[in-house]
């Protein structure tokens, strides 16, 4: 009895890990562009959402797995930066349930090549 209550104890908490795991797009606004505004674009109903991320922080989106999205970023910019950021756009399908695309936004100086 006690090994039956010590293994059930010791499965529980992995089948509630296993059941949680979500299917998402994960977000990190580290540019030097402000706010950056996600819109989130789901084929199959052809839906639209829209996520804010401000700099420094991450945001989470459960999304189907084995679907193709369309994601569009714009930036909102800062009063105090002379910074241009430029708007970035794409698709992204996560094949398998339980796992994560991550993408990590960043400022980047262009380097001029002499001509």
């Amino acid at each position: 009895m006690k090994r039956g209550l010590a293994l059930v104890l010791f499965l529980m908490p992995l089948v509630l890990i296993a059941c949680s795991n979500q299917t998402a797009l994960s977000f990190t606004n580290h540019t030097e562009c402000g706010t950056a505004t996600i819109t989130i674009t789901d084929p199959t109903s052809g839906s639209n959402k829209d996520y804010t991320l401000e700099e420094g922080k991450e945001v989470t989106i459960e999304i189907d797995h084995g679907v193709t999205y369309r994601y569009n970023i714009v930036y909102a910019g800062r009063p105090d930066s002379d910074l241009t950021c430029e708007d970035k756009s794409g698709s992204v399908m996560v094949p398998s349930r339980g796992q994560s695309s991550n993408f990590e936004l960043i400022s980047a100086t262009p380097t001029p090549t002499a001509q």
